[in-house]
């Protein structure tokens, strides 16, 4: 028979020897959910469509050498991540092989909501850990309907925005509105 219960009462699917209370010997196929409170995986674990891993406090993937994500990127053990590398050497590293163009290469792209409000727009920061503060910041700037600045911020006490480029490409340092295409206000 294809199912065997050992003297102990350990069932073995396409085993007789069942090691633990349920060992299945061979590939099994689950139509519905399957609930583990902890999974071992011994060998190759493939898992196909999306996937939710959560955890009662946080969200995590413990990896005791390399995780590889398949046209994502890698994670290593030294909590280094890859995206387009297998071998990351910083903890976030990102590399393009394609080829250069005329008009650059794009390796990131930052989005976020641009809207008519002065002011608004998507922003990088820069956080010192020990503290939790904002120590850089570079900066979309809306400053009119369609017309976006870039601003660049530092930490001297406080953050403030240091340089600006406007819309119009004029380059403003310790300005927000230069009036030429270099403009030093001190």
């Amino acid at each position: 028979s294809s199912i065997f219960v050992s003297s102990v009462g350990y069932v073995g699917i396409g085993t007789t020897s069942p090691a633990s209370l349920l060992s299945v010997q061979g590939n099994g196929l689950f139509s519905g959910n399957v609930s583990l409170a902890n999974l071992t995986a011994t060998g190759t674990m493939n898992v196909l469509g999306l996937t939710t891993l959560v955890n009662a406090s946080t969200t995590q993937i413990s990896v005791s050498n390399t995780a590889y994500f398949p046209g994502s990127g890698i994670w290593n053990s030294s909590g280094n991540v890859g995206i387009g590398t297998t071998a990351p050497g910083a903890k976030l590293a990102v590399y393009n092989s394609g080829a250069a163009s005329a008009s650059g290469q794009e390796v990131a792209r930052f989005a976020g909501l641009t809207t008519a409000t002065v002011g608004s727009g998507p922003r990088v920061g820069f956080y010192n850990d020990d503290f939790g503060t904002e120590i850089g910041r570079v900066y979309s700037t809306t400053e009119s309907a369609n017309n976006i600045g870039l601003s660049l911020y530092t930490y001297n006490t406080g953050l403030s925005e240091k340089v600006r480029i406007n819309a119009a490409g004029n380059v403003g340092i310790g300005t927000t509105s230069p009036l030429g295409a270099l403009h030093i206000y001190k």
